[in-house]
Order: structure tokens, then C-alpha cells, then sequence
């Protein structure tokens, strides 16, 4: 006699969702008019940062208390990855990735100290006015500190395309992410600024313009830094080439004005810092 198979609350379980279903299915969801998905915001989502990650990065340090949570297969000291997949882009010392800059801004991110180096800090808000920092004070750490004792933190923000070396899909290549510049990575930030606005082309009347930040794909990796006080792993930015494809272009130009709005409307905080 056959063996009768046990029902289990798991096997009543529903499956889990696939991220692409390739069946065919009898409904046409196209229709209904509404998705659920309405109120979804791109913040609800994650957003993915490009980070570096530093010798006491929880993905890296051992003794970190949330190394067993954090930890990624192969990461070192300056290798970069995207915070919402985890995947690492580059490892120091090996080649470059690519990046497209779509859009800049800068916000002045006010964060809660730690009470004694434990809990209770984190992040309160951010803000467009650069008048704030002239009612800061300088702490022994040379952070700019409000009257109500919170830090507050000048950011700069690139929103980039950048290309995932692991997509074998031409037109899925390109991925959003964000770049977030603060602290002793402001001078990556002005550099960038400053190698993009120096560029010059001409123009077919002959005349020379500055074109857009996104004209340029360019070569970013992790280098060793220092100063005084320490040593850190820092970006390294390079000019590739113009875009030249008109439709590449103009897909390009899309994702500009999607970055200006997200930037506009959103909070590009990384909760990682």
C-alpha cells in the first residue's frame, strides 16, 4: 500500500513570488485599471547607494557586531558594492566600473549623535539651506554642530547609470543608483564636478560649449586616501568618452529628468552611513 503523504502548513503555503512569470496566464492584469502599487514610492523600495566599503565596514570587519548579518563573500577594504543587492562592482587594485552622472545635488543631512558611542542616534532630516552652516560650531572632530547638539553633514549626490559587469542583456545593462559624497569625499565630488565642467566641445558653427554632466561615460574605482588624522579608501574618477549614439542619448536624457524629480521630491539618505 502506497505511503498516505502528510499535509504540512508549509505545503499550504503559498509559493513564493517570482520576480519575472513567463507563463502565459488566462487574466489580462493589463486592464484592471489599478495595480496596488499607487502609493509605492521609490523610498519604499530601498534606495541603492554605491558605497565603499572601509576597513570597519560591518561587511568586512570581523569583530563588527553586525559582521554574521552583513558579511559578503569576497569584500575587502575598498571594494565597492550597491547597498539594495549587495553585488560588488569593483575590487581595489582591478579594473575601473562605468558610470554615466545623470543629475548633482547637494544636502546638509542632520544626524543624531550616539549617546556614549551605543544607541539613540541616527538619522533626524535634511536640508537645502546652506545658511545653516553658519549657525554650527566645530566639534574636536571638525564636524559642524547645531545649536540643538545635532551634526550636521554637507552631502553631495550624484544620481548615475552605472553598468553591471554581471548582465549579459545589452538593454539591461544600465542601472540607477545613487552616489553619496561627504566628509573627506567632498574633494571626489568637486573634482568630478570640476573634470566634467572642463570639458569642451565643438559645436558644428565651430563654437566650443561645455556640454551636460550626463554627455560623458566615466571610470570610477576605490584608491588609499590620507590626511593627518587617518587613511580610507577614496573614489578615483576618470573621463571614458562622450555619448555618441542618439538613441542612447535621448534614453539618457529620460533617466535625467526621472533623477531630477526623484531628487526633488525624496531624501537621498544612505542608511549605511
Amino acid at each position: 500500500m502506497a505511503e498516505t503523504k502528510k499535509t504540512t502548513k508549509a505545503a499550504l503555503a503559498p509559493a513564493a513570488p517570482q520576480p519575472e512569470q513567463k507563463a502565459v496566464v488566462a487574466l489580462d492584469w493589463s486592464v484592471a485599471g489599478v495595480t496596488g502599487f499607487e502609493n509605492v514610492q521609490a523610498r519604499d523600495l530601498g534606495i541603492p547607494f554605491l558605497i565603499i566599503l572601509q576597513s570597519g565596514s560591518p561587511e568586512v570587519k570581523k569583530t563588527h557586531p553586525k559582521y554574521e548579518q552583513a558579511k559578503i563573500e569576497g569584500a575587502v577594504e575598498g571594494t565597492v558594492i550597491n547597498t539594495v543587492t549587495r553585488k560588488i562592482l569593483h575590487q581595489p587594485g582591478e579594473e575601473p566600473f562605468e558610470v554615466i552622472p545623470l543629475y548633482w545635488d547637494k544636502l546638509y543631512v542632520e544626524w543624531k549623535p550616539r549617546q556614549g558611542g551605543s544607541g539613540g542616534g541616527g538619522f533626524v532630516t535634511v536640508h537645502r539651506d546652506e545658511l545653516l552652516l553658519s549657525k554650527c560650531r566645530k566639534n574636536e572632530k571638525n564636524q559642524d554642530v547645531l545649536p540643538n547638539g545635532n551634526t550636521l553633514v554637507t552631502t553631495a549626490y550624484f544620481y548615475v547609470l552605472y553598468k553591471d559587469p554581471d548582465e549579459t542583456d545589452v538593454e539591461k545593462q544600465l542601472k540607477q543608483a545613487i552616489i553619496g559624497m561627504s566628509s573627506t569625499q567632498l574633494r571626489a565630488s568637486r573634482q568630478w564636478l570640476n573634470i566634467s565642467q572642463s570639458i569642451k566641445v565643438a559645436m558644428p558653427n565651430g563654437k566650443k560649449v561645455t556640454p551636460p554632466l550626463f554627455s560623458h561615460r566615466y571610470l570610477l574605482s576605490s584608491t588609499p586616501q590620507n590626511n593627518d588624522k587617518g587613511s580610507w579608501m577614496g573614489w578615483k574618477i576618470e573621463v571614458r568618452e562622450m555619448l555618441t549614439d542618439p538613441t542612447e542619448a535621448d534614453a539618457v536624457i529620460s533617466e535625467v529628468r526621472n533623477a531630477k524629480e526623484f531628487a526633488q521630491l525624496n531624501a537621498p539618505v544612505d542608511s549605511s552611513t
